[in-house]
């Protein structure tokens, strides 16, 4: 199996896993998309990354990017206000700290946040600061999203789940409510 953009596992697997959740909440498990023994990597299609913003500082591996950051690899849009991105000797992307009006966007989907870590020794993008991701007929909301790459897992704390069908609203909010 060719390797996929990050952002359309992140979002496809966040939105679908929480629209297909049984009422009563058992977790379900998808599968991790990965080529072989490969780690979970971010932005690892074929098509090239673009990263631009108003100022840029490197250094020692690092890279600063500040003012309307906005990285692109094919349909797929991250963007934030202010962005550290750390790459390995080989010069593979390690690890990305967004910050400041965080949205990632492919596909009429998006996740919006105020922060987002993305770990590629853990495997991990974590979105805190009221980390919203968005569908067409689905909302999923908390105070911290974290997913799993590996194994496509997600779990978001202190979630909201909004599902919009011909029937209206449908609010599953995760708050232990007595009848």
């Amino acid at each position: 199996m060719s390797k996929q953009l990050f952002t359309d596992i992140l979002l496809f697997v966040l939105v679908s896993l929480f629209i297909s959740l049984p009422a009563g909440g058992a977790e379900q498990k998808v599968q991790p998309v990965r080529a072989g023994n490969a780690p979970p990597v971010l932005f690892s299609g074929k098509e090239p990354v673009e990263i631009t913003s108003k100022r840029l500082t490197a250094r020692n591996g690092k890279a600063v990017f500040e003012g309307n950051v906005v990285v692109k690899q094919g349909d797929a849009r991250l963007s934030a206000d202010w962005m550290e991105v750390e790459y390995s000797g080989k010069g593979a992307i390690e690890n990305i700290h967004a910050r400041g009006n965080v949205l990632l966007k492919q596909d009429g989907r998006e996740i919006s946040s105020s922060e987002a870590l993305y770990y590629r020794d853990r495997g991990t993008v974590v979105f805190t600061g009221n980390p919203v991701a968005r569908a067409k007929t689905s909302t999923i909301s908390g105070s911290r999203m974290v997913y799993f790459i590996e194994d496509g897992r997600s779990v978001v704390e202190n979630s909201k789940v909004i599902i919009r069908n011909e029937d209206g609203d449908k609010d599953l909010d995760n708050k232990n409510e007595n009848p």
